[in-house]
C-alpha cells in the first residue's frame, strides 16, 4: 500500500495500480487499499471502475462517509446525478458538518437542473464554512442558472475581491 502511494505521488500511475492490486490480492478486505484504488481510478477519470472500487469498500464498511462521497463524485462525473445525490445524502447523514458533502449534493441538484435545491445546498455549505470559495462560486452559478443574475454577480464580485485568480471567474463574469 505504501509503495502504491509513493508511485501515485511521483505520478507513476501504472506502477501504482500494479502495487495496489497486488496489495488487494493479498487482503481483499483492506479498506485503505480499496480506497486508494478507487481514488486512483477517480483521478484517472475511470468512473465506472471507481464506482466499483468504492462499492466494494462500502460492502465492507457501509458507514464510510468518505467512500460514499467519492462514489457520489464518480456517479456525478459519470452523469448519474440521482445515484450521486443518494450517496451525498447518505454521507451527510453520517457527517452533517462536512462542507464537501453539501457541495456534492448541490452539484448533483445542478446536474438535475434543480436550481432551488442546489441553491439551498450551496447556501448551507457557505454557512458551514464562510470562506469556502468553491461554495460561494457554486452558489453564484446556481443563482445564474435560476436567472438571479444580480445575486450571482454580487457573489462573483466578492470572489474577485478575495481571489482575483479564482478559476473560471472571468469567464463567468463576462457571461
Amino acid at each position: 500500500l505504501e509503495r502504491g502511494r509513493i508511485f501515485i505521488s511521483i505520478d507513476e500511475i501504472e506502477n501504482a495500480f500494479d502495487d495496489l492490486f497486488e496489495a488487494y490480492s493479498i487482503d481483499t478486505t483492506h479498506l485503505d487499499v480499496l480506497g486508494e484504488i478507487g481514488n486512483l481510478y477517480l483521478s484517472e477519470l475511470m468512473f465506472e471502475d471507481a464506482i466499483d472500487a468504492f462499492s466494494a469498500l462500502l460492502e465492507l464498511d457501509p458507514l464510510s462517509d468518505i467512500a460514499l462521497y467519492n462514489r457520489g463524485l464518480a456517479y456525478l462525473y459519470n452523469e448519474n446525478a440521482l445515484k450521486a445525490l443518494d450517496d451525498f445524502k447518505k454521507a451527510i447523514q453520517i457527517e452533517p458538518e462536512e462542507v464537501n458533502y453539501h457541495l456534492g449534493k448541490g452539484n448533483a441538484y445542478l446536474q438535475m437542473r434543480d436550481e432551488m435545491n442546489a441553491i439551498e445546498s450551496f447556501l448551507y455549505a457557505v454557512e458551514l464554512e464562510m470562506g469556502n470559495m468553491e461554495a460561494v462560486f457554486n452558489l453564484a452559478m446556481a443563482y445564474a442558472g435560476f436567472d438571479k443574475f444580480e445575486e450571482s454577480y454580487k457573489l462573483l464580485t466578492e470572489i474577485e475581491q478575495k481571489d482575483p485568480e479564482y478559476p473560471g471567474l472571468y469567464f463567468q463574469k463576462a457571461n
